[in-house]
């Protein structure tokens, strides 16, 4: 089923063209990655997906109806977006924040009820921060803290989420755990849609890539598809080894290509 998806997407910000007509699609029960240099356009469009910027040209469709005819409140109850570096500067501990992601399921002023306090410590269990729960989150570590925001998120118990860079700046181990939480989220029938930079974490985690390259996609397909050495020399302007084994496509850059 095609959760999230979008046709023609044009936009301009400050005079610069940054969307030139791009094409993207999100089924259900898959990671899809964005990937493509600074600057391609991947959190515009991340932005336009979740309309936080609306397109000049094109739309944007939620499980097959236009964007701009759903009703805000059931897109928010349902899709979970995390912005790029996002972070918390209130000294509330953890638990109040992953509280946070029950909010769209409430009204106004509602306590939690024992359901969703339930959902809220499940949820940190899932994401292994349960034993942090009353921990001030300005007092966390970056890895904890992207725990945290995931964990806000999910609670939501949304169908699709969008992450643009949830691993940026994290260490090995905390971007595999990171990577690893989404593919349990993919497997219990939900989307994700994700921008990444590291490439072999793209070609091992997601099912389908999209390649940015100056607004536009230059490609998209399975990972092998997709981390092939002649668009990865086009894209990026690098040289690259690629090595396939039992637990996947590795990139490996090795130098820029000549000017």
């Amino acid at each position: 089923m095609k959760i999230l998806s979008a046709c023609d997407l044009q936009l301009s910000l400050n005079g610069h063209s940054i969307l030139k007509g791009v094409d993207v699609e999100v089924n259900s029960s898959e990671i899809v990655g964005l990937i493509g240099p600074n600057g391609s356009g991947k959190t515009t469009l991340v932005k336009c997906l979740t309309h936080i910027l609306k397109p000049e040209k094109g739309k944007v469709f939620f499980k097959g109806t236009e964007l701009d005819r759903v009703k805000k409140s059931e897109f928010v109850r349902t899709t979970a977006y995390i912005p790029q570096g996002q972070t918390i500067h209130w000294p509330m501990t953890v638990e109040r924040v992953v509280a946070l992601g029950r909010i769209p399921h409430r009204m106004p002023w509602q306590n939690l009820t024992a359901e969703e306090d339930k959902i809220i410590h499940q949820t940190m269990e899932d994401t292994d921060i349960d034993h942090i729960a009353q921990v001030p989150v300005d007092r966390l570590a970056g890895g904890e803290k992207t725990l945290v925001l995931l964990a806000r998120a999910l609670a939501g118990r949304p169908e699709i989420l969008v992450a643009d860079e949830p691993v940026q700046g994290l260490d090995p181990n905390h971007q595999i755990q990171i990577m690893n939480l989404l593919t349990e989220f993919k497997n219990k029938g939900r989307s994700v849609l994700t921008v990444l930079h590291d490439l072999s974490l793209a070609a091992r985690y997601c099912d389908r890539l999209y390649f940015l390259c100056d607004g536009k996609i230059l490609t998209s397909g399975t990972p092998k598809e997709v981390l092939s050495a002649d668009f990865l020399r086009r894209g990026y302007g690098i040289e690259a080894r690629i090595v396939e084994d039992e637990n996947g496509l590795y990139v490996m850059p090795y130098k820029r290509t000549e000017p």
